[in-house]
């Protein structure tokens, strides 16, 4: 009896070695137990991990041979070790494969002259040298980086008809993608700012929203959106699939990866209400209330011209924001359904392909100025040097 307790300790050692770092499903636990025909085996959770637990008495004693032990341990380390992922949103491009391709290519070309020359305007006109400007020309070169996390991937996975990613891979998606989704919202907020002084302290607009502080919101902006990237991104490779493997998406985002998990999700489902509350709502209620100053602020101009100069202002900024925050609660608000899953895989395309290839065209359409210095640009051959 003294030897069967050591050998039922020592495979307790073996399993808790093999997933130190990766919580097993209870379920999955038992499944492989019950194959194996091992009665005496029971599977409980706890907060650090599933644990399996042997229970022994008279006449009760472990049977399996050593290579039936090696091979539940193959087993269970096949349904906890993920090394790709199978993007279920690339497989519905393969019927229409280059037709697809097309319209991401001329969409990723387009995101990136209309940008760029936005950032090439900006630099080279001095006239446009602005606190305004320096945001949108932030603004677009996040657009960039934004369509360039996805876009590319997309092409080259239909290209070659491949829908998988590595877990390395989509790990690096989940990280660049909320860093950028995250700074565009500080972004858009600091923008509001901006408007806000703009349009109701105009005397003391350059005081306030002088270089230095463009510069630390800027800084701000991104350093808090890499922040929050590292830290989604280490708890979301930290869970357990056990197995499960496929993304409604064309892409790799935290909330279905964080639906496919099998373990305890609940400081992921922490700290994605945190980042959504600190960076999401947060910023859309202050770009709220900034408008609801701004609007006011706007209705007591005397003459109709000075009203419709300076709401022109604040046109482009007002539809970036309702087309970027619309798609989000449009996405995160509806009840899951299988229907949603289809909208949802469509929405967030929009906030990360869509949007960033109608920035340039919003903020060219109605302002002069923009306008102006892109055609200067354009004329003078620099954009391929973007």
């Amino acid at each position: 009896m003294a030897s069967e307790k050591c050998y039922a300790v020592g495979m307790m050692r073996m399993i808790q070695s093999l997933v130190h770092r990766h919580a097993i499903w209870a379920q999955s636990l038992r499944q492989v137990a019950s194959s194996r025909k091992m009665p005496g085996a029971f599977v409980t959770m706890s907060p650090l991990g599933a644990v399996l637990f042997c229970r022994y008495s008279v006449g009760n004693v472990i049977s399996a041979a050593p290579t039936e032990e090696q091979d539940m341990l193959k087993e269970i380390k096949n349904e906890t070790d993920i090394t790709e992922f199978l993007l279920l949103g690339l497989s519905e491009l393969q019927h229409k494969k280059f037709f697809f391709i097309s319209v991401f290519l001329i969409i990723f070309l387009m995101t990136l002259c209309g940008n760029c020359m936005i950032i090439l305007a900006v630099s080279l006109e001095s006239h446009l040298h602005t606190p305004m400007y320096f945001f949108i020309s932030n603004l677009s070169f996040l657009e960039i980086c934004y369509t360039s996390v996805t876009v590319p991937n997309i092409l080259v996975s239909t290209a070659v008809s491949k829908n998988t990613i590595s877990f390395p891979g989509c790990m690096a998606q989940v990280f660049l993608f909320t860093e950028f989704a995250t700074t565009e919202c500080l972004l858009l907020a600091a923008m509001a700012c901006d408007r806000y002084v703009a349009i109701c302290i105009p005397l003391r607009y350059f005081t306030i929203i002088n270089r230095s502080v463009c510069l630390q919101l800027a800084v701000y902006s991104w350093l808090s959106g890499l922040a929050n990237g590292v830290v989604q991104a280490v708890f979301t490779s930290r869970l357990a699939l056990c197995g499960r493997n496929e993304i409604d998406r064309m892409y790799c985002e935290v909330q279905p990866l964080v639906k496919l998990s099998c373990s305890d999700t609940y400081i992921n489902d922490a700290l994605a209400t945190a980042s959504a509350a600190v960076f999401g709502v947060s910023c859309l209620v202050f770009i709220l209330l900034s408008y609801l100053f701004i609007i006011s602020a706007i209705l007591r101009i005397p003459t109709k011209d000075g009203r419709h100069q300076a709401f022109s202002t604040c046109a482009s900024h007002i539809t970036v924001v309702i087309l970027y925050y619309g798609a989000l609660i449009f996405m995160y608000l509806l009840p899951p359904s299988e229907t949603t899953k289809k909208v949802d895989s469509i929405i967030s395309m929009i906030y990360s392909i869509v949007t960033p290839v109608l920035n340039p065209i919003i903020y060219s359409l109605r302002n002069k100025e923009m306008k102006s210095a892109m055609k200067k640009v354009v004329h003078s051959g620099k954009v391929g040097t973007c």
